[in-house]
């Protein structure tokens, strides 16, 4: 096991809420304005769609984070400092 293990990166973790936070407002901005139209307030609609979009940034902002770093051209930065410490 590592030690790293249950300890979590700050600076990961604002570029998750950065990441996702374009994609989570745009589906707030969505649901809201469908919301709106149901309960015909479209305004109210709107402001929790964006609420909800910017408390769900950090979750797709980490699937989003992760995907690229799991994609081929990614680079392995394990293989780099391996090279360094010989």
């Amino acid at each position: 096991m590592a030690e790293d293990e249950g300890k979590r990166d700050p600076k990961s973790d604002q570029a998750a809420f950065a990441a996702g936070l374009p994609l989570g407002i745009g589906m707030g901005v969505a649901l809201g304005v469908a919301f709106g139209m149901a309960f015909d307030d479209v305004a109210l609609g709107l402001a929790f769609g964006v609420a909800l979009g910017v408390a769900l940034a950090p979750a797709f902002g980490a699937a989003q984070t992760k995907s690229n770093k799991n994609s081929p051209d990614a680079t392995d930065d394990d293989a780099s400092t391996e090279e360094h410490s010989k």
